[in-house]
C-alpha cells in the first residue's frame, strides 16, 4: 500500500485515496463511472455511506480476470463441496435428508446451494452480503431470497437496512430484531404480516473503519488491480494507435517539393487501401526526375513494452498474495524449491487462512437462521472441506501427464474440475514444455520416450507407496 500511504501523507484522506484507486482500476473514461444511487439518502441521513463504493467494487470483478478467478476459487473451495449436519445439542436427533428438504422448501427461486454461493461470492467481492428472510402469518420463516449487497445500505439505526432499486426505496429489519416496519417508510407500524417489511440476514467481515460495513480482505490489492488495468489499457492503446510502426517508407527526390508531392501520393494511396489484405502502390515520375522509394524494416519495439511483461507477472503474483490463493488454483503452474511442487505448503496456508475463515463467517450467520429466531431446527450446518490430499495428488498426476504429452493443458484443467480456457495453445500437446508439432520427429520421439519412462517410474513409486500404506 505504498501508493496509498504516499497520497495520505500529502493530505488526502484514506477513504478518498482508496476511492480514487477504485475509479482508476475501473477505467479512464468518466462516462463509465457508476454513480451511487444513495447519494441523496446520505445527505438526508437516511443511509450510511460505505467506506468504498460497492458498485465499483463489484465492477472490479468484471475488469480483472485474475481477481475474478481468485474469488471464484475461494467460493468453490469454501462452499462448493456441500455440507453436513451436526446436532444442535448433545441430545438432538434429526434426519439429514429431512433437514436438506426443509432448506430447499424455503428457497423458491434458487436452491440453497446457490444461495450459499451468492453469499460467499459477495462476501469476498464486497466485504458483505445479505439474504432476505420472509416470515409467514405465524411468524415462521417462509422463504429466503438473495439480496444483492451493492443495492443494500445500513442506516443510523443498526436494526434497519434500506435497499434502492430503480429509484425506489425498501426498508428491511435486521434478522431477529423483532421490529415491525413499514417497508416504504422504515417506520414502526402495526401492520398485518403480508404488509410488513422483510428481515435481512447480513454476512460481513469485521472492519475497524466502519461498524456497519465490512471490507473485502483483498483491499490492499487495489493499487495492484489499478496498475494491471493501466498496463492493459496502455497495450491496447499502443497497438490501436500504431505505436509500433509496421513499416518505414523513405522517399528520396531531387527537390523537397517533388519529395513532398510523392509522399502525399503515397499517403493518399495508403489511406484508400486501409483494411485491404493486399495493397499495390503505384508511383510515377518524369524521365528527367530521379526519385527513389524504400520500404525499410520496422522500428524495433521499445523496452518499455518488454518490461511490462515482467511487471505484469509481478503484479499478478502480488494480487494472488493479497487473495492468499495458490497460483495453480487459477491455472498458473508455479514450482517450489528445487523445482518441486509447492502445492502442499500452499494448500495448508490456503486452508487455514482463507477457506476456513469464509466457512466460519457463513456458518455462524446461518446458525442464527437455523436457531430459535428462525427455523428452530435440531441440527446445524457445517460446510464440507476439500479433500486436500486427493486434490494435491490429482494436481501432481495431471502435471506429469501434461508434461509427458499424454494430456493437453485444457484436458488437465477438466480433470481437476475447471472449465477449459479459450487459448488455442492450451489445446496442444507438449513434451518437456515444447509443442510436439513444432519439434523434429527424432527429437519428439526421444522426448516422448523419456517422458513415458519418467511417468512409469512415478506411477510405480506411487503404487508401491499405496501398497505399503
Amino acid at each position: 500500500m505504498a501508493i496509498t500511504q504516499r497520497y495520505v501523507a500529502r493530505g488526502r484522506s484514506y477513504r478518498a485515496v482508496l476511492k480514487a484507486l477504485v475509479r482508476k482500476a475501473w477505467g479512464p473514461s468518466e462516462t463509465r463511472q457508476l454513480k451511487d444511487p444513495f447519494a441523496g439518502s446520505y445527505t438526508l441521513g437516511r443511509a450510511i455511506q460505505p467506506p468504498l463504493p460497492l458498485e465499483q467494487l463489484l465492477a472490479l470483478t468484471e475488469v480483472s480476470p485474475i481477481h475474478a478467478a481468485c474469488i471464484e476459487a475461494k467460493v468453490a473451495d469454501a462452499v462448493g463441496r456441500g455440507w453436513e449436519w451436526v446436532p444442535a445439542s448433545d441430545d438432538s436427533e434429526f434426519d439429514a435428508q429431512e433437514m436438506d428438504a426443509i432448506l430447499e422448501d424455503i428457497t423458491p427461486d434458487w436452491t440453497f446451494q446457490e444461495l450459499v454461493r451468492q453469499a460467499a461470492w459477495e462476501l469476498e467481492a464486497l466485504g458483505w452480503s445479505a439474504w432476505e428472510i420472509v416470515r409467514g402469518d405465524k411468524g415462521q420463516v417462509a422463504a429466503i431470497y438473495p439480496l444483492p449487497g451493492h443495492t443494500l445500505r445500513a442506516t443510523p439505526d443498526p436494526r434497519i437496512y434500506v435497499q434502492m432499486r430503480m429509484g425506489q426505496l425498501r426498508y428491511f429489519a435486521a434478522f431477529g430484531s423483532g421490529l415491525v416496519l413499514d417497508p416504504r417508510t422504515g417506520q414502526e407500524a402495526d401492520l398485518p404480516p403480508e404488509e410488513r417489511a422483510s428481515e435481512v440476514l447480513v454476512f460481513r467481515y469485521y472492519n475497524p473503519r466502519s461498524p456497519f460495513y465490512g471490507l473485502p480482505r483483498w483491499i490492499a490489492a487495489l493499487p495492484t488491480i489499478a496498475e494491471l488495468v493501466a498496463i492493459r489499457d496502455y497495450n491496447l492503446g499502443w497497438y490501436e494507435s500504431s505505436g509500433t510502426p509496421d513499416r518505414w517508407i523513405h522517399i528520396k527526390a531531387p527537390t523537397p517539393e517533388e519529395g513532398e508531392s510523392l509522399a502525399d501520393a503515397l499517403t493518399q494511396q495508403l489511406e484508400q487501401a486501409r483494411g485491404r489484405a493486399h495493397v499495390t502502390i503505384i508511383t510515377y515520375a518524369s524521365a528527367e526526375t530521379e526519385g527513389e522509394v524504400k520500404f525499410l524494416a520496422p522500428l524495433p519495439q521499445g523496452r518499455r513494452e518488454a518490461s511490462f511483461l515482467q511487471r505484469r507477472e509481478d503484479l499478478i503474483k502480488e494480487l494472488l498474495m493479497a487473495h492468499q490463493v495458490p497460483p495453480y488454483r487459477v491455472g498458473w503452474a508455479e514450482l517450489g524449491s528445487l523445482g518441486g511442487s509447492a502445492a502442499r505448503e500452499m494448500l495448508r496456508a490456503y486452508r487455514a487462512g482463507v477457506v476456513e475463515p469464509i466457512q466460519t463467517v457463513l456458518e455462524s450467520r446461518i446458525d442464527r437462521l437455523l436457531g430459535e429466531d428462525g427455523l428452530n431446527l435440531p441440527a446445524r450446518l457445517r460446510f464440507s472441506d476439500v479433500d486436500w490430499e486427493e486434490r494435491e495428488s490429482d494436481a501432481q498426476v495431471v502435471e506429469r501427464l501434461v508434461g509427458a504429452g499424454v494430456l493437453t493443458p485444457n484436458e488437465g484443467r477438466q480433470w481437476l474440475g475447471y472449465n477449459p480456457a479459450d487459448d488455442p495453445a492450451l489445446d496442444m500437446f507438449y513434451l518437456k514444455g515444447q509443442p510436439i508439432g513444432q519439434l523434429p520427429e527424432e527429437k519428439a520421439l526421444d522426448l516422448a520416450g523419456q517422458a513415458v519412462r519418467e511417468l512409469e517410474r512415478a506411477l510405480r513409486a506411487a503404487l508401491d507407496g499405496h501398497m505399503t500404506a
